[in-house]
């Protein structure tokens, strides 16, 4: 009881989180709609397995390619029009996506819902940071992580069903009102939480290397060994999740028989897990730090892509995506938190979107090499790479990085001077 009054009272005495969380389980139950029948709607078109990647790497190039600009303007003129523009565009996409009657149309109307989940998940998150605390900063970003996992749970079950009852295009045209709501939510219930207003400014004792352009900044952090090293662990993180979402649905269909609901199933299946564990999770990075959540998340995940590929029945299968659910589940808010944890005050937008772009970049890559490797190798040998590069960014990390028993100390950021008599 008390850590459900604990939890409550994170939502409830914090108006700014709650408005965040909801607009980020309405965008989210949109994304996962479609995440079991994407490749099954690209797939319709007749194309290869690796072409059905090219739907999941254009919607990450086009977050990859805004999502630091996006936390550049978010440092220069707030946090508001990032989360309104950000929906907007990601309904706009979504629905047009269902009218697409070619790939080539399909990826158009992917990339510009790309743009738009680039503009409100950087939005989120420096929301997060900006109202957090070194104290909290793991259970606030949990908490907000954990929105947008109940909207991952629920979503694969209603597209998968959706799609079973009125068509693979249906998810879309659901997923585009969700993110419309979304926008109008925002627009009406969120603030400005840049630094000067709701949240202090910069110290002015701050070095120089904490001033400067958007993007000095950004290379600033990226030099850095913990950045650098929490960055590779964020591209492997989001290379496994994309090649999982390219090629698990059509294993789980070719392989082991599984129909669309089914697939649907599996998917929130793993979602759940991931939500029971998010708030835990971050309380696990809040006390111990990164290390203590992102290098056994690694073994696990590794262990279960690996048991995935060696199933060749539906329970053994469904056995191991549990494994893959708990795994991941154990990694919660960590790197995102310990990425917000570095980075200087002023600079959170650039931290995040950074963060999010070296992200990106392994969702961009993974779509259609895991898909290569499925269509020329075999499916296992796509679920051997998923696991390895996690394996070793999380090792090079535990090595490295995140030594310290909290997130770790600041980028370039001395105390704040005395205020004046």
């Amino acid at each position: 009881m008390r850590w459900l009054r604990a939890r409550g009272s994170l939502l409830f005495e914090n108006e700014i989180l709650l408005v965040v969380c909801t607009s980020t389980l309405l965008v989210m139950l949109g994304q996962g709609i479609t995440a079991p029948t994407l490749p099954l709607f690209a797939k319709t078109f007749g194309v290869s397995t690796a072409a059905v990647g090219l739907t999941l790497s254009v919607f990450a190039g086009a977050r990859m390619l805004v999502n630091l600009p996006a936390g550049i303007a978010a440092d220069r003129w707030g946090r508001r029009f990032l989360l309104i523009g950000g929906p907007l565009l990601a309904g706009a996409g979504a629905l047009l996506s269902a009218t697409a009657t070619s790939l080539e149309t399909l990826l158009v109307w992917r990339f510009v819902a790309g743009v738009g989940s680039a503009l409100y998940m950087t939005g989120a998150a420096i929301v997060v940071t900006d109202i957090a605390t070194d104290a909290n900063r793991g259970r606030l970003l949990a908490v907000n992580q954990g929105a947008l996992l109940l909207g991952v749970t629920l979503g694969p079950a209603i597209g998968g069903v959706l799609a079973a009852l009125a068509g693979l295009r249906a998810p879309f045209v659901l997923v585009g009102i969700a993110a419309l709501a979304a926008a109008v939510w925002n627009y009406f219930r969120v603030p400005e939480t840049m630094p000067g207003d709701i949240a202090p400014a910069r110290p002015a004792g701050a070095p120089a290397e904490a001033r400067g352009s958007g993007w000095s900044a950004a290379l600033t952090l990226l030099l850095s060994v913990n950045f650098a090293l929490i960055s590779l662990v964020t591209v492997s993180v989001f290379f496994a999740r994309a090649g999982r979402q390219t090629i698990l649905p059509l294993f789980a269909r070719d392989e082991i028989g599984l129909g669309e609901a089914g697939i649907g199933g599996v998917f929130a299946l793993m979602a759940l897990l991931n939500l029971l564990l998010v708030i835990p999770a971050g309380a696990l990075f809040d006390r111990y730090g990164a290390r203590a959540a992102i290098v056994p998340s690694a073994v696990v995940n590794a262990l279960a892509f690996w048991l995935i590929g060696a199933s060749s029945g539906a329970l053994a299968f469904v056995a191991a995506t549990v494994v893959l659910g708990l795994g991941s589940g154990i990694l919660g808010p960590a790197p995102a938190a310990y990425a917000a944890a570095i980075a200087p005050p002023d600079r959170r937008g650039v931290a995040m979107g950074l963060f999010r772009t070296v992200g990106d970049v392994g969702f961009v890559v993974a779509p259609p090499l895991v898909g290569f490797l499925a269509d020329e190798a075999g499916f296992d040998w796509g679920f051997l790479v998923m696991g390895g590069m996690l394996l070793i960014a999380a090792l090079l990390f535990g090595l490295r990085g995140g030594r310290s028993h909290t997130p770790g100390p600041r980028i370039a950021v001395e105390p704040a001077a005395a205020p004046p008599a």
